[in-house]
């Protein structure tokens, strides 16, 4: 099977005109989560400046400890950089190690000398570093609490510490534990999958503590959230309330990992199982661009756009290349077809002139931010052809 890219292009343009919708889930991560947006700082204070350097460091499978060490602005390297080993394990202790400070909270007082009653500084305990403004009543997850709720999880054989990570400094944390792989190819090992399990929380007010079961495809390095309605296998901890019924409720429901990843590999499987045409492929993307972007007037007559028109001319073309480039792999299947687009969104879309800039941006957003929503959206839509 061939595809005239200008001819595929012309007829898929013929359709994109819709208005663009909501790309949020419920079951996935957002960039900012709404409701732990009310404990951080008020708008009222003055936003907080990130526009300093930061250092991000990551543990993983690797000889060393610390794989890479970079500076650079809102961003985070993840766990399997380029200079880490993606298939290796790393010990407990490191990870323990790594993340062994706590939080500290801390009275503020205002210029004047008066103290402030309504907010607290999240300090971390070994570099006194603030990590954020938070509401009084904020109730803090520590990162030991968060590697008890993993052992809980993981059962210490089933799933292995894969990596960790840090953003801003520990304003967000992160881990993930590996499970076994398995293969949505032929049976030859050709097309392996990596399940995984993520751990994360936001020391300042930004993200829920949550546990989400993701997946890792070896061929293009896709990060994917759970694909799965009826099995959702997340949960989200907020920062109210009673944190040790919370987190104990959250050990038990966690265990629903394992169902979820295999929920998730039936279906993944049936899109392999799942031959598409070229219409097929034009369809998808449309959709899935026309959630995810803004609308694309085609009879453009303004520089905006036509700058709209080129992007995802350029963003269509880049699509169907990587198709045609893992046919070999993964056939005219809507299993390609959906990491395709996946794989667009995590490794291509928005790179701009300096794509080492971005990549650690780009990382933070494939675990736990708009590119996880996207991802697994799209996925979904392809599952709605496979059904």
């Amino acid at each position: 099977m061939s595809f005239d890219l200008e001819s595929l292009m012309d007829d898929m343009l013929a359709g994109v005109g819709g208005d663009a919708s909501d790309a949020s889930d419920a079951e996935v991560f957002e960039e900012y989560d709404a409701e732990d947006a009310q404990d951080a700082v008020p708008a009222s204070w003055g936003k907080q400046s990130k526009e300093s350097a930061v250092e991000v460091i990551v543990v993983a499978p690797a000889k060393r400890e610390v794989v890479s060490v970079v500076s650079v602005k809102d961003s985070i390297i993840g766990g399997r950089g380029s200079d880490s080993v993606g298939s290796g394990d790393v010990e407990r202790a490191k990870v323990e190690k790594y993340l062994g400070w706590q939080v500290e909270r801390t009275g503020l007082v205002l210029a004047t000398g008066e103290p402030v009653k309504t907010h607290v500084a999240q300090v971390r305990s070994d570099s006194r570093t603030v990590l954020g403004v938070v509401t009084a009543g904020f109730q803090t997850i520590q990162n030991s609490e968060l590697l008890a709720l993993a052992d809980a999880v993981r059962n210490d054989t089933e799933l292995r510490f894969a990596n960790a990570g840090i953003v801003d400094g520990g304003s967000r944390v992160f881990f993930q534990c590996r499970g076994e792989s398995f293969d949505v190819g032929n049976g030859d090992g050709g097309d392996a999958v990596t399940p995984y399990m993520l751990f994360c929380n936001g020391h300042d007010g930004s993200l829920s503590c949550r546990m989400a079961p993701m997946t890792e495809r070896m061929q293009c390095q896709n990060q994917l959230g759970n694909i799965v309605r009826k099995e959702s296998g997340i949960v989200v901890i907020r920062h109210t309330g009673d944190m040790k019924s919370k987190i104990e409720q959250a050990k038990r429901l966690g265990r629903t990992y394992f169902a979820t990843i295999k929920a998730n590999r039936e279906a993944m499987l049936a899109l392999r199982d799942t031959a598409v045409k070229t219409a097929d492929l034009q369809k998808f993307f449309h959709e899935c661009y026309s959630k995810h972007f803004s609308n694309v007037q085609m009879d453009a007559k303004t520089e905006e756009q036509e700058r709209a028109v080129q992007r995802m001319k350029e963003g269509f073309g880049d699509y169907v290349k990587r198709f045609e480039k893992e046919k070999s792999v993964a056939g005219t299947t809507a299993w390609n077809m959906a990491n395709a687009y996946t794989w667009w969104l995590q490794h291509c879309k928005g790179v701009g002139k300096n794509p080492q800039k971005t990549a650690g941006k780009r990382m933070e957003s494939s675990l736990f931010g708009v590119s996880a929503s996207r991802s697994v959206e799209a996925f979904r839509v392809a599952l709605g052809l496979a059904s």
